[in-house]
């Protein structure tokens, strides 16, 4: 078995982790109008049996990769988000979705469940959080030590029928042609280059996430034991968790932001990672400061604050579900593509 990439460029060093995000009740109205009640209750489920599954696959395996099973919440900014959370929740409750994992707080009692002034609302389930370099190297390292060949700036650039052996493709690339019987799309938001039926169902979005040095009033015990989810609206939210390992808090924001520039929100489709916008930067900033203003209530010290902002592209498709499986029109090829940023 043998893979090709462009490169392995992972660093272990970069501030980089990743909530195991669960939905375990918010999209279900969504999914329910484009795959009906009966898929939506299934797609909800699955992404909680992720989670199982991931804990269970580091427990296993003693994963060094940061892994934390905690809970995650999600935190209504606005009564109009409030009140759409609260429908979403009796509908996949009436659809006999299980919701015995999920808490409800309400006003008061969410700001202090939060630490967050001007929650409206919020739901807690159980979630995860991990360094996906640290597990993504992991992986590799363990295929590769059962044999499979990993070729690194090496970029498939065309999967071609080959005429000889019937059933067998050839894997183009600028350092030569690899024959195989299977071939395993495993690119994401860049399948289409090799897949282009998929062009007009799998779109490529940059996303953003920068990591800040805490202050004080997010350190030793203070530090937050749980991952967030800070919503103003159903596209409009910032992801946040803070690493057991050195404090640092990972701050995401949604490619949708309303409050954003249209020259900016038109940017993130793209498939260019390689730098940050500055735009993105500040609104995450400001609104991270507006929603913990502990942050900043006794200053910022020399260190502390914006450390780091990164991107990397991930791929949304027009149903909200990903492809994985055989590609009917092409017998012995298969596609595991298009998360829409949930796992990828």
């Amino acid at each position: 078995m043998q893979a090709t990439s462009d490169r392995v460029c992972v660093d272990k060093k970069m501030p980089r982790a990743r909530l195991t995000l669960v939905d375990a009740f918010r999209g279900f109205n969504a999914y329910a109008k484009v795959h009906g009640a009966e898929q939506a209750l299934k797609i909800i489920a699955n992404e909680r049996l992720v989670l199982e599954h991931v804990n269970a696959f580091v427990q296993k395996h003693n994963v060094p990769c940061d892994f934390n099973l905690t809970t995650t919440f999600d935190v209504c900014m606005t009564a109009e988000f409030a009140s759409y959370e609260a429908e979403s929740l009796d509908a996949y409750r009436q659809a006999g979705g299980d919701i015995s994992h999920v808490k409800c707080y309400q006003g008061k009692e969410a700001q202090e469940k939060t630490r967050i002034p001007a929650a409206v609302a919020a739901y807690e389930w159980p979630a995860g959080s991990s360094h996906p370099a640290k597990l993504a190297h992991f992986l590799l390292q363990s295929v590769i030590e059962k044999g499979v060949k990993l070729f690194t700036f090496c970029p498939a650039t065309a999967v071609k029928l080959n005429e000889s052996p019937p059933g067998l493709w050839d894997i183009q690339t600028p350092r030569g042609v690899v024959t195989a019987e299977k071939v395993i799309h495993c690119t994401n938001a860049h399948a289409a280059l090799l897949l282009p039926q998929l062009e007009q169902y799998l779109r490529p979005n940059r996303a953003q996430a920068h990591s800040l040095v805490p202050t004080a009033a997010f350190t030793a015990e203070k530090t937050l034991q749980k991952t967030f989810s800070l919503r103003y609206s159903l596209h409009h939210f910032y992801s946040l968790i803070q690493r057991k390992g050195n404090g640092t808090l990972v701050l995401g924001v949604s490619r949708s932001n309303p409050t954003l520039s249209p020259e900016t929100l038109e940017g993130r489709y793209s498939t260019d990672d390689t730098h940050f916008n500055d735009e993105i930067m500040r609104d995450a900033l400001r609104s991270f400061g507006e929603i913990f203003p502990d942050y900043h209530a006794a200053g910022t010290l020399y260190g502390e604050g914006m450390d780091h902002a990164w991107t990397g592209i991930i791929a949304m498709t027009t149903d909200s579900v990903p492809f994985v499986g055989a590609v009917d029109s092409l017998p012995g090829q298969y596609i595991c593509a298009g998360f829409n940023g949930h796992g990828e």
